[in-house]
């Protein structure tokens, strides 16, 4: 899931650039995309104080009370992985925009091209960043895979089944435990039951004890971790 924030107190431009995240995921559809808009730069660093977290930050430079060029050092404060993207009038802002690790910036009045092909490189680069590589033990040899690549690990007759967004299964004598060992940093990773663990990111819904995920699988859930699945989903969500 890549969460996309907008910022601009223009509700006029906040709308606009809505609906153009709106119109390139509907495009995308190979990019899980949620977005969310604010009007407020109060409100967004109410957002994140309360732990909300976003990959993609779309912010006009020229806000009140907090200006962009502020708000986005508050957010490179926190030493998170995220994109910036501005949004000016100027270009003469250009400058100040590299000055806190800009992806790029956009120029209004935005046009659907050049909003998509910066939106579009931005995404490009936060999967290189997504593509952290776990290593698994196969028959022969090694495994590298993408942790992002992930939709299930599931526990069988003594060997685990990996299976991946190409819904190619890989079969691994690597425990589950030790598997999980290896995901549990990344807040995508949770172990419904202990014969699974699944990525969030790839979970359609969540239906009494089970787990419905985007390729069909239907994972069952354990009595005790209903709350903690349900919590840990949601904060992938929103």
């Amino acid at each position: 899931m890549i969460k996309i924030c907008i910022c601009d107190d223009r509700i006029d431009d906040l709308e606009r650039l809505y609906d153009l995240v709106e119109r390139f995921s509907a495009a995308n559809p190979e990019y899980a995309i949620k977005v969310r808009k604010f009007q407020s730069t109060y409100d967004l660093l109410d957002c994140i104080e309360e732990d909300c977290s976003f990959d993609v930050f779309i912010l006009d430079i020229l806000l009140p009370h907090v200006n962009g060029i502020e708000l986005a050092k508050k957010i490179r404060q926190r030493k998170e992985p995220c994109e910036i993207i501005f949004v000016t009038v100027s270009r003469e802002y250009g400058i100040d925009a590299f000055g806190v690790n800009a992806s790029n910036y956009i120029v209004k009045p935005i046009e659907k091209e050049d909003f998509d092909r910066v939106l579009g490189q931005t995404i490009e680069r936060l999967a290189l960043h997504d593509k952290k590589p776990v290593i698994v033990k196969v028959k022969g040899g090694m495994r590298k895979i993408a942790a992002a690549d992930i939709i299930s690990v599931e526990s069988l007759n003594r060997k685990r089944i990996i299976t991946l967004m190409n819904k190619e299964p890989i079969e691994t004598s690597t425990t589950l435990t030790s598997l999980f060992e290896l995901l549990q940093d990344d807040e995508r990773f949770f172990m419904p039951h202990r014969a699974f663990i699944i990525n969030l990111e790839h979970v359609s819904g969540i239906m009494g004890s089970e787990v419905l995920m985007k390729d069909g699988q239907r994972i069952p859930v354990s009595r005790n971790c209903g709350k903690d699945l349900k919590e840990a989903y949601f904060k992938i969500l929103f």
